[in-house]
C-alpha cells in the first residue's frame, strides 16, 4: 500500500536532536512531562549497560536496575524521573539497616545528582563523591553543587569517603544524627 495509507501522519513525524526537549503524552506508566533527548547510551545488553570491569562485583551481591520501561527515562538509581516507578533501592538499603549512601559515577549533572536527590529525599544521609564523577557539562557543576546542597546532599573526594567508611564501620549511628539528615534532606 503507498506510505500515506500506512503512515497517515507522517506530517506529525520530524526527527528529533539529541539534547533536544520534548513533551511525552501521558500515560498508563506515568503522567506527561519534558524529557531530554540524550544521545542513545547503556542500551540494555550492550557494552554500555556493563559495570566496569575492574568494579569489584560478586554474584551474590543484589542488583537494582533502572530504566526498565521503554517509555520513561529513568535518572535516579530510586526511582524514574516521574517517581511513577520505585526501582527497589529504598526498601533494599533500609531491610540492611543502611543510613550513609555515597554516589558517584556517570553523569555529574544528571544521573548521580537525581539519585542523590532521591535518596536524600528517602531519608538517606547522602555524600556525592565528587573526584568518583564525571559531569556532562562541567560549565554546570557550580549550579548542581547548590542544588545538591539545597537538598541535603554532602560533595566530598574520594579519600573523604573511604576515611568514613573506615571509621564507621559497622558502628551504629546515632538518631539524633540520622534525624538530622533525614530533616535537612526533606527541606
Amino acid at each position: 500500500p503507498p506510505r500515506s495509507t500506512l503512515f497517515p501522519y507522517t506530517t506529525l513525524f520530524r526527527s528529533f536532536k539529541p539534547f533536544e526537549s520534548v513533551k511525552l503524552r501521558k500515560d498508563a506508566d506515568r503522567p506527561a512531562h519534558s524529557q531530554v533527548l540524550y544521545p542513545r547510551h547503556a542500551v540494555q545488553e550492550s557494552w554500555g549497560s556493563h559495570c566496569h570491569e575492574r568494579l569489584d562485583v560478586r554474584p551474590d551481591d543484589p542488583r537494582i536496575h533502572k530504566g526498565t520501561k521503554p517509555n520513561i527515562d529513568s535518572y535516579s538509581a530510586f526511582f524514574d524521573n516521574c517517581k511513577a516507578n520505585d526501582t527497589g533501592l529504598t526498601a533494599l538499603l533500609e531491610a540492611e539497616g543502611v543510613t550513609d549512601v555515597f554516589v558517584c559515577g556517570l553523569v555529574f549533572d544528571i544521573c548521580v545528582k537525581a539519585t542523590a536527590v532521591h535518596g536524600a529525599e528517602m531519608g538517606f544521609s547522602v555524600s556525592v563523591v565528587e573526584d568518583a564523577c564525571r559531569p556532562l557539562d562541567p560549565k554546570n557543576n557550580k549550579d548542581v553543587k547548590a542544588e545538591l546542597a539545597a537538598a541535603g546532599v554532602a560533595v566530598v573526594s574520594a579519600g573523604e569517603a573511604a576515611h568514613f567508611a573506615r571509621v564507621g564501620r559497622g558502628q551504629a549511628k546515632p538518631l539524633r544524627e540520622v534525624l538530622s539528615a533525614a530533616h535537612r534532606s526533606r527541606g
